[in-house]
């Protein structure tokens, strides 16, 4: 179902919101709550099921998703597909659930929601704050969107004709900008995994780094097995953070990934014989919001699907990182294990407090 909220003054694209909840008692308030907000123009679409909701994404431009996370093994699965799919453009994830679980918020935002609300604790302007705040969360589009929510609130103010219209000629300006990085982002995305396969995207890949002045060799030592492609795609980003890294701290113009399956795993290594750095201290510095070194990511990423992230460096003695991804479905049937045993000890707390 689709509705559009119209709000009056304003003439601006709307934020086109998804919600998805398999209570059809909270999906109808939380959607009427929303279209009563004043602030903004929304496109709010609602959908009852994990599969609705994602097969909404495919055929929708979608803003931001707004998730209920207790859905029975659901919630996850649609946060990791909606982060992990290269095929839509960045779709911000906000989390609104009845659950209290530190546990469970925790882990949703490390595997990508930009924020997490409990419902109970949540006001109409919590919402749409967590909403604009995390529509379009690459760091580019983020400035223009706030930028473009500015100018919508400027325009309910009085003021004089020509100034109106000045304000109205940037907004339309600043919704141009926000398509053309979207544009730009696909444009910049490997190519389609599904179809070339994670060894032709690290081609590419190694391509791209040349306009960095880094020049990266791919070698696949061994025949390589099929890899779904939203764990191909987790793969990908590790890699290119990790060769960025490169870039940026080790002092070469030159690095190599290998590809090979070892004991029913896939291990890719990312090395070079750079400065190399003492890994205590990057270790320490990984948990610094001014960390340049993006480890911790990368290691969560490698987490949620079960692999590990195995770092190996020393001053002087260049870098080499390992992604392992077991390649056998028991890392996911574990994981899956370990969702469900946080989502019921947050419902068992969410009943110990009534």
């Amino acid at each position: 179902m689709v509705l559009t909220v119209n709000t009056p003054q304003l003439s601006t694209t709307p934020i086109t919101v998804l919600f998805i909840d398999d209570n059809d008692e909270d999906l109808k308030y939380w959607c009427d709550l929303l279209k009563r907000c004043s602030s903004h123009h929304y496109t709010v679409l609602d959908a009852s099921s994990a599969e609705s909701g994602l097969e909404l994404c495919r055929s929708n431009r979608i803003d931001c998703v707004v998730l209920d996370l207790d859905m029975p093994e659901s919630g996850f699965y649609v946060l990791f597909n909606l982060i992990r799919d290269r095929t839509r453009p960045q779709i911000a994830v906000v989390i609104l659930t009845h659950l209290l679980g530190p546990n469970l918020l925790e882990m949703a935002k490390h595997n990508g929601a930009q924020a997490c609300l409990v419902k109970q604790a949540t006001s109409a302007q919590d919402l749409e704050n967590a909403i604009q705040n995390a529509d379009l969360h690459d760091d580019l589009a983020q400035l223009l969107s706030v930028t473009r929510i500015k100018l919508s609130l400027a325009k309910q103010q009085p003021m004089q004709p020509p100034l109106a219209k000045i304000i109205t000629d940037a907004e339309e300006m600043t919704i141009k900008a926000i398509t053309y990085t979207r544009t730009l982002m696909s444009q910049l995305s490997p190519p389609d995994l599904s179809e070339s396969g994670l060894p032709m995207a690290l081609q590419w890949l190694s391509e791209q780094m040349q306009q960095h002045d880094l020049s990266v060799s791919v070698q696949v030592k061994t025949e390589m097995p099929t890899i779904p492609e939203e764990k191909a795609l987790l793969l990908f980003q590790s890699i290119r953070e990790l060769l960025f890294n490169c870039v940026k701290h080790a002092k070469t113009h030159e690095a190599t990934i290998t590809l090979e399956q070892v004991d029913g795993s896939l291990c890719i290594q990312i090395s070079d014989q750079g400065a190399g750095f003492d890994l205590a201290d990057a270790s320490r510095k990984a948990h610094s919001p001014t960390s340049g070194f993006g480890l911790v990511s990368t290691r969560e990423r490698m987490l949620s699907v079960g692999g590990r992230f195995e770092l190996e460096s020393s001053p002087g003695n260049g870098t080499r990182a390992t992604l392992v991804l077991p390649l056998s479905d028991s890392s996911v049937e574990s994981f899956i294990a370990t969702q469900r045993s946080i989502i019921e000890e947050a419902k068992a707390q969410a009943i110990g407090m009534k």
